[in-house]
């Protein structure tokens, strides 16, 4: 469940039927403010029409997360290219998303900036960060960033109360 987001949902979904939606996008915020989430939902958006949680893995959609090292590296956006220059066959759009981005080595960076600087027109890359910062700079200016600000208690509280 989504909480606190709904403006960006209604942004988002309206970009995506303009057909205004960007190549890639920073979401950045404090850890469990719902950037992953988020991301997530609007690849469902893109290819089932509902945004929603994943409840089961969705074709036109690449998730990276970092190896028990604890890092992504460049083989990973090796992969993350590949997928991207085929073509979708249920969405418009083929999706990568990058959680803990700010674990990419400097390579994997490298590497990801030639696709942000180029993409695929089907393209669609998603970076989950905590700081921004911790990215390139060039790679930062090939992408949109949004913020995803902490959920007020108050709407938390609001939510428990009509869920439970």
């Amino acid at each position: 469940m989504l909480i606190g987001h709904d403006i960006l949902l209604e942004k988002f979904k309206g970009l995506i039927e303009s057909g205004n939606l960007s190549h890639g996008y920073i979401f950045f915020g404090e850890p469990g403010v719902g950037k992953f989430s988020f991301a997530a939902g609007l690849a469902a958006y893109l290819e089932t029409g509902e945004f929603q949680k994943l409840s089961r893995p969705l074709g036109e959609t690449l998730i990276i997360r970092p190896s028990e090292e604890g890092t992504i590296g460049i083989n990973n956006i090796r992969e993350s290219k590949y997928f991207l220059f085929q073509k979708p066959a249920h969405s418009p759009r083929r999706t990568v998303i990058v959680d803990a981005a700010e674990c990419l080595t400097s390579q994997a960076q490298h590497s990801l900036l030639k696709i942000a600087e180029e993409p695929p027109v089907s393209a669609l890359i998603m970076l989950i960060v905590s700081n921004p910062e911790a990215l390139l700079a060039t790679l930062q200016s090939r992408l949109l960033k949004i913020y995803f600000p902490r959920v007020s208690s108050v709407l938390f509280a609001a939510m428990l109360v009509k869920q439970f």
